[in-house]
């Protein structure tokens, strides 16, 4: 659930269980968590694996959980003490209401369903801790980052030399970027609803959280304003504080500071120092192929980033980019001749080496006594 302790007060809970020892049954029905002034109505049917039943033989979950209209304040502190310490001192108004239901097969992990219907339209930020406001992200900010050996911080803003606004970059590459992370970036509000699903079905065959169903939005507020954990309190506070930034921001903002904040490469930051090293060149001169490649970096661009130390890149490498570029010509980001030229075109790496490069070098395996 999290790093840090979580502390429950002040939480009721109160409901009817059964089990059925010969069907392996489990239920909870009319139950309600009381958590604040929030009760949050509960009903979970659990059918447990190694017992034989005629009429439902798999073993599966269903669980509901459902909230009444209540203020959005009171919702906000309804999350026990240490769940999500980054949304501590924001201010709501407004109400807010919904359901979430989840039916999971583990015979069939595919027939996974997760459906909500969640209303929190009148949910407005009131007053936000300057440190998680997204209004702070509309001009310059400093960005605490890991790097080899440590952090260090940056400016991303016009002040900083590396820093490259989102009209000067590569129609090339915010298009490749849209394509394989998120297509429909500016027509949603910040998150992709049916990918949740599919990231469930992913981490329950995984038996980890491995897959976050995350957006360009959340993305950025993963690496802008919250950690890297892995863990459901990190999730829900980037579900919150995606909304607070969908509200402050543009998209095109968001994707700007998207291009300018992400990681290319083992302490390499930014599509500038980026475009600089892999190609030196300037990110308005990356040709679709290239910009194919940048994308193809993500998630993993620290382990990704030794392709180009090694000068070339793997088969792998290489046929995703054909995807890339296939699937930028099929939703009309790349038109025919483009794209043909793009196929015959080679990528060249053009940037020197870093001393990275010798640091990430593999070493040599050698005899063993």
């Amino acid at each position: 659930l999290s790093n840090e302790p979580i502390h429950i007060d002040d939480t009721l809970l109160r409901g009817r269980a059964a089990f059925d020892r010969r069907t392996g049954a489990f239920r909870i029905d009319d139950a309600v968590v009381v958590s604040g002034a929030v009760p949050y109505e509960l009903s979970v049917g659990v059918l447990l694996p190694d017992y034989e039943r005629e009429d439902h033989p798999a073993s599966r979950v269903v669980a509901q959980v459902s909230m009444p209209k209540v203020g959005c304040q009171d919702m906000l502190a309804s999350l026990p003490k240490g769940f999500a310490p980054q949304l501590e001192g924001f201010e709501l108004s407004g109400t807010a209401e919904g359901q979430l239901a989840v039916l999971i097969d583990w015979d069939n992990l595919d027939a996974t369903e997760l459906n909500s219907a969640l209303d929190f339209d009148s949910c407005h930020v009131v007053r936000a801790p300057h440190h998680m406001s997204a209004e702070r992200l509309t001009g310059p900010f400093q960005h605490r980052v890991p790097v080899p050996g440590g952090w260090r911080t940056f400016l991303v803003g016009p002040e900083n030399p590396d820093y490259v606004p989102l009209r000067s970059v590569s129609k090339n590459l915010t298009r490749s970027f849209l394509t394989t992370e998120d297509s429909a970036f500016y027509r949603h509000s910040g998150f992709i609803t049916k990918e949740f699903q599919s990231a469930l079905v992913k981490n329950l065959e995984r038996g980890r959280f491995a897959y976050g169903a995350s957006s360009i939005s959340m993305q950025v507020v993963k690496n802008v304003l919250l950690s890297r954990e892995k863990t459901v309190s990190r999730k829900v506070q980037e579900l919150f504080l995606t909304w607070h930034m969908e509200a402050m921001l543009s998209k095109d903002r968001i994707l700007e500071i998207y291009v300018n904040a992400i990681e290319f490469g083992p302490g390499l930051y930014g599509i500038g120092p980026a475009a600089r090293q892999y190609f030196g060149k300037h990110p308005r001169n990356l040709n679709p192929v290239e910009s194919a490649f940048l994308s193809s970096l993500l998630p993993a661009p620290t382990r990704r980033f030794r392709q180009y130390c090694r000068g070339r890149i793997g088969r792998t490498t290489s046929a995703k980019i054909e995807r890339i570029l296939g699937h930028m010509h099929k939703r009309h980001r790349l038109d025919e001749e483009a794209h043909a030229l793009a196929l015959e075109t080679p990528l060249a790496f053009r940037g020197r080496k870093s001393a990275l490069c010798r640091q990430t070098k593999p070493r040599k395996k050698g005899k063993t006594s």
